[in-house]
């Protein structure tokens, strides 16, 4: 009886993740942006951006695909190195750069950085949902 139940576990796991698989393989062709390289600028929101990086990493890693993080950081804590030199060890392609706070620190970034042909998405976690009035600042080159 226990082989049967055992069993059964290892076929509904085998199914699930070929779903996913599958899903993530249909459904990731109709986004329309096939960025691979994400722009986060964050301020003292590590839990925030721990939870984005690693999402963004293991769907990346599901697709089959790489992708390249840069987090341009404002206004650091210590708890956020420590954060950093965890994920830094993890994530080999992340890039974390500390700027000022600065209003145009950031464009001068993102100018400076823009490669010809490299598509980027950027995320700010500055500020929240309902106080972003500003749409479409940013947009995927």
């Amino acid at each position: 009886m226990m082989v049967w139940v055992c069993l059964a576990g290892v076929i509904t796991y085998f199914v699930v993740w070929m779903l996913v698989k599958r899903s993530n393989w249909l459904y990731g062709s109709y986004y329309h942006n096939k960025a691979s390289h994400l722009v986060v600028i964050a301020d003292n929101t590590e839990q925030q951006l721990e939870w984005w990086i690693r999402s963004y990493y293991t769907n990346r890693r599901i697709s089959g695909s790489h992708g390249k993080v840069s987090c341009l950081l404002i206004g650091h804590t210590e708890e956020a190195d420590r954060l950093l030199e965890k994920l830094n060890r993890r994530y080999v392609e992340l890039e974390f750069i500390h700027m000022p706070s600065d209003d145009g620190a950031v464009e001068r970034w993102m100018k400076a950085n823009q490669k010809v042909g490299e598509r980027f998405i950027v995320m700010d976690l500055r500020v929240s949902y309902e106080e972003d009035t500003d749409k479409g600042k940013w947009s995927a080159s």
